[in-house]
């Protein structure tokens, strides 16, 4: 499994309870199903030497207790009485000596967590479809998280496990869920990522998996159309609550315990819900920045490229032979300075004639981002080329976005999204009529080199 080179240098860069939290449905705390997280556990513990938090809900068990099998729930939240919390308290504490003594015996060491862990407040009354008020007695929300214990039990090389339970101030014990709690943990540690792990991905009406969710209006729109509803649609919901909170860098990923490995170090096998970057427009280089402009925006650039040795040719933005005849059109760059794309205008068709990806932004997904937008501007669609030779990661890039483009909502039924090779490039093209593309490919292919090899680090 290749770790991709933005998860890899933020978990390098950070605490180690930041890099996320892992919340397990109740219906995995079972001896089938806990193995495989139990085996995801350690392999992250002896090859990446990372230890996470396991946040469990309500185990199978619950299912058989009384008061559970009578009780009720109003809008998803299962109504809590004092009978029902009697059952729920010893069943939690066995249910979290049955996940420690699960990676205990596996030779990982895990410590159960005190329910005060969450500090908590009583949810209160909800209203029902009938408009009626219910009282959703011992239900509590998350006032804050004590994370000392946590972070301790991290830093000493252990798992803390914390149970779906919480406490108020008076010590008194109430039912919470799990996925927000999960949430609330993620937010108090600055965590970067929240695995949600249950029997699937989200997928849409066909059965297939939705891999990747990155706008609250496609999340909207697949719980209007009924894709993601009941269980689902409460934890997507309270994802992209989070990730509005937390901000730009994190994510919310839905996957299975097999896939929790891949789930943390990669984009993962699973659905991730991430916050869109924010991707500002520019008609000239020199509005970029006020002071310096030009040699701020080169610079940006440039350090896309020199990781591989490479920088703009000089005068790019302005004296280069390609402006006179094929002029900027648009500059995009995302609000953290950190990536951007340039097109231009060619014989009446747009070409994207730069994309710049920060190292250390690889594989958060803002390149595709970017690409996404630029075919939302242009409808009329886009090329662009990148060289042909072995060692250029970004053939690999762009394969995978015209690939997963193609099931895109954005791609046009009978346009040609696709590359050809073409001298010493890959040419490629989205959304874009197939004649033009025959047309210009080699024209493209023949354009004047825009880049050139450096030896100088920027700052």
């Amino acid at each position: 499994m290749k770790v991709d080179t933005y998860w890899e240098n933020l978990f390098h860069q950070s605490e180690p309870h930041q890099i996320g939290v892992v919340k397990a449905s109740g219906k995995l705390v079972n001896q089938d199903r806990l193995s495989a997280i139990v085996e995801g556990f350690n392999e992250l513990d002896n090859e990446h030497d990372i230890i996470l938090p396991l946040v469990i809900g309500g185990g199978p068990q619950y299912d058989k207790l009384p008061a559970f099998q009578n009780s009720s729930k109003v809008n998803g939240i299962r109504i809590t009485n004092e009978a029902l919390l009697d059952e729920l308290v010893p069943a939690a504490k066995q249910n979290l000596d049955y996940v420690v003594d699960a990676f205990q015996e596996n030779n990982i060491e895990a410590v159960a967590m005190p329910f005060s862990v969450f500090r908590t407040v009583p949810h209160g009354v909800e209203i029902n479809d009938s408009g009626e008020r219910i009282n959703t007695g011992y239900v509590g929300d998350v006032l804050h998280v004590d994370t000392a214990p946590i972070i301790d039990a991290i830093h000493d090389g252990k798992v803390p496990v914390i149970s779906h339970l919480g406490q108020d101030n008076t010590g008194q014990v109430y039912n919470i869920n799990a996925t927000p709690a999960a949430a609330d943990l993620v937010k108090s540690l600055d965590a970067y990522k929240l695995i949600l792990l249950g029997d699937t991905a989200i997928k849409d009406s066909k059965g297939d998996k939705i891999s990747e969710i990155r706008s609250k209006v496609t999340l909207n729109k697949l719980i209007a159309d009924n894709v993601i509803k009941d269980g689902m649609k409460l934890n997507a919901l309270e994802a992209y609550q989070l990730l509005e909170q937390m901000g730009y860098g994190r994510s919310v990923q839905i996957t299975t315990a097999e896939n929790l490995v891949a789930e943390l170090l990669t984009d993962g096998a699973g659905t991730i819900i991430r916050m869109p970057y924010i991707i500002q427009t520019y008609s000239r280089p020199e509005a970029f920045s006020k002071h310096h402009g030009i040699e701020n925006i080169t610079n940006l650039f440039n350090e896309g490229f020199v990781h591989r040795g490479e920088q703009l040719m000089e005068n790019y933005w302005k004296g280069h032979s390609i402006n006179e005849s094929h002029p900027i059109n648009k500059i995009y760059v995302d609000a953290g300075k950190t990536s951007g794309a340039v097109m231009r205008d060619f014989y009446g068709i747009k070409i994207m004639c730069k994309l710049s990806t920060h190292p250390d932004i690889q594989g958060s997904g803002l390149g595709t981002q970017i690409m996404e937008r630029i075919a939302l501007d242009y409808p009329e669609g886009y090329m662009g080329r990148t060289k042909t030779e072995d060692n250029n990661s970004s053939i690999q890039f762009y394969e995978k976005f015209l690939n997963s483009f193609k099931g895109n909502e954005l791609h046009k039924a009978g346009m040609f999204t696709g590359a050809e090779k073409v001298k010493n490039y890959w040419i490629f093209g989205v959304n874009i009529d197939k004649d033009k593309f025959d047309q210009y490919k080699a024209k493209f292919a023949n354009l004047a080199p825009t880049i050139t090899e450096c030896s100088r680090i920027y700052k």
